[in-house]
């Protein structure tokens, strides 16, 4: 009986040749405080990128460098101080320590100080002298520091998760130092560590119906755990909506199932079939209020979905409509919650039901107190944008914009849009269908790290913003060029998240695993061929080569080193290799090369792949195919 083939990863002569020689070569981290140790098993580490920077100085008050490729310190003749804010996920777990990590890009004689600062309302790009919030007295101050070497302060009393949080960065000396802003290759990083998660029980430990309809609402994907939840808007109001102002079908297109009816059961069946196929964890069903049209289609929607993974929500649409009093809207959430969240289909995050909810053009704070008096902390709220958003003293859980005229929409960390196109059916297209455009507006989506990602629309087939498949842009895969464009970027291959090893199968009798290999794989994205991660025809070809992965339905792929260009940062990382071979990421086995060490200790590489890329104290492994 012949055995499975090993490959074993290890370091033969010449590749410990090459990392002695990049051990050597690049200087080790410049800690201040209580440094990182090995952590056990049951740890993470999670890097958060800044989302604000920007510096200030007293020679000019009313200046504004929020957009500066470095950051400055300074303490005469002329002060010059830094601010940086990062925003904190809720993690699932208590903080174990963090530091944060500034990259001098010149050297001094004098160090770098850091503090606390207690105001993070400010904006990056209106930060000034004169407007910028008070800071605490330093905390922290460094030794000396040399360009290109990372300084490393012990914050981990300072981090709480579920909150921003903003440091000042300044300097004792008469020395002017530059730093690495977000805008830089050298940004700066706040790296927490956490106990992971306990395993969730099996389902045989949790026999009642109610533990069991908890588990599998919260099973849709985390975000908060490194993967967002991508979602759609969805219209359940067919075949009622093919006739509108007398016309009919009240569409430009023609739905490649035909002008369905939105009550068959085959048909939803065949739509959540879809959106699965597509890389798409849930649906967001229009909802226009107690016993409307829309709400008698809820429980099909729930019932087509359950045991497959999918989840859906609702959109509040009445509130688009005008302002309903907290009474009105508590006896909705009321109905919603009582009615349809336990279902085990029902979307979930933060471990409360989700519901989503339009805003009309007047709308401002005075609609985030009404329905944040109204819910009472019951449900995950993502209200809809508006002007001067950000600056309402309350907050809901999460924030979107549907707006499907335009091609994309970003609201920071809480939601990034995508929309194929805006044609109303009697109007001029608002915005005209480009699927390569759509393609590039997708990568961007995934590149953003935002935790909901959204398309506008499934099935909004009035305003001419579906992605479900037509007869204008039907492909080779039955489902249509947008939901193949979707499922190339969305997709990953192999077990699901929360798949074991154990559960792997086991290939058949006499076959011999496939495996794809390849090195040097992804371009810097400041590349001028990087092209949002498409590349060109000659250059950047990462997403091309991967495709060809994809299409062979490898057993394993083994990416042989030097992984990302020019240094394998975490940031780098996300924002090039993931846009393409993430997408393999499952059935990935990742070989450390030189490029992954110019970050000192390979920390992204390690950051990312996690236990696949084995111990980092090591640097190898084995393992059986």
């Amino acid at each position: 009986m012949a055995l499975p083939p090993r490959i074993a990863r290890s370091r033969p002569a010449l590749p410990v040749a090459l990392v002695a020689l990049a051990a050597a070569v690049v200087s080790l981290p410049l800690v201040v405080g209580d440094g990182p140790t090995g952590w056990a098993d049951d740890t993470l580490v999670t890097e958060l990128p800044a989302e604000a920077d920007a510096y200030v100085t007293e020679a000019q008050p009313a200046a504004n460098r929020g957009l500066s490729s470095a950051l400055r310190v300074d303490a005469a003749p002329t002060t010059y101080r830094s601010y940086v804010r990062f925003s904190v996920p809720d993690l699932g777990s208590p903080v174990l320590a963090a530091h944060l990590q500034v990259t001098p890009v010149s050297s001094a004689r004098v160090g770098i100080a850091i503090a606390r600062v207690a105001d993070s309302g400010w904006e990056e790009r209106s930060l000034t002298w004169e407007t910028a919030p008070p800071v605490d007295p330093p905390g922290q101050v460094s030794p000396a520091v040399e360009r290109g070497v990372p300084v490393l302060f012990d914050v981990g009393d300072a981090v709480r998760p579920g909150r921003r949080i903003t440091f000042a960065v300044s300097t004792p000396g008469a020395t002017m130092i530059a730093l690495g802003s977000r805008e830089s290759p050298s940004p700066p990083i706040l790296r927490i560590v956490v106990r992971a998660p306990e395993p969730s029980p099996s389902p045989s430990a949790s026999p009642s119906p109610s533990a069991s309809a908890s588990s599998s609402a919260s099973a849709s994907p985390p975000p908060d755990t490194g993967r967002p939840l991508r979602a759609a808007f969805y219209y359940p109001w067919f075949p009622e909506a093919w006739d509108q102002r007398g016309a009919r079908p009240y569409s430009r297109y023609t739905p490649s199932r035909g002008f369905y009816d939105g009550g068959d059961a085959a048909v939803v069946a065949g739509q959540v079939a879809d959106m699965r196929w597509a890389g798409l964890d849930a649906g967001i069903a229009s909802w226009w209020g107690r016993g409307s049209a829309t709400d008698g289609r809820l429980p099909l929607l729930l019932q087509a979905a359950r045991g497959t993974g999918f989840r859906w929500t609702v959109y509040h649409e009445p509130e688009g409509q005008g302002d309903p009093d907290p009474t009105t809207l508590d006896a909705d959430l009321t109905y919603l919650l009582g009615r349809y969240a336990d279902d085990p289909a029902y979307l979930a995050m933060d471990g409360r039901p989700v519901v989503f909810g339009y805003a009309d053009p007047g709308d401002g704070c005075g609609m985030v107190d009404r329905w944040l008096a109204a819910n009472r902390g019951r449900a995950f709220l993502v209200l809809k944008v508006f002007s001067g958003y950000a600056s309402c003293p309350r907050q809901p859980d999460g924030w979107h914009q549907y707006g499907p005229a335009v091609a994309t929409s970003s609201q920071g960390r809480h939601s990034f849009t995508v929309s194929p196109g805006f044609w109303k059916y009697g109007e001029q297209p608002r915005l005209a269908r480009d699927p390569v455009s759509f393609d590039q507006d997708v990568a961007r989506m995934v590149a953003s790290g935002a935790r909901l990602q959204l398309v506008s629309t499934f099935n909004e087939w009035g305003e001419g913003t579906a992605v479900e498949s037509a007869d204008e842009w039907a492909s080779d895969s039955g489902r249509g060029t947008y939901l193949d464009i979707l499922r190339r970027h969305l997709v990953r291959l192999g077990p699901s998240p929360t798949a074991t090893a154990s559960s792997t199968p086991t290939p058949p009798a006499g076959t011999d695993p496939v495996v794809a290999a390849a090195g040097d794989i992804a371009c810097a994205p400041e590349d001028s061929n990087f092209n949002a991660g498409l590349g060109s025809a000659s250059n950047c070809r990462q997403k091309w080569v991967s495709d060809l992965i994809l299409a062979a339905d490898v057993d394993a792929v083994l990416p042989l080193g030097d992984l990302q260009y020019e240094d394998a940062s975490l940031a780098r990382i996300q924002a090039s290799y993931d846009l393409s071979w993430g997408r393999l990421k499952s059935i990935t086995r990742p070989v450390v090369g030189n490029h992954e060490y110019l970050t000192p200790g390979a920390v992204g590489y390690y950051t990312y792949f996690g236990a696949a890329a084995g111990d980092p104290e090591r640097g190898y492994y084995s393992y059986d195919l």
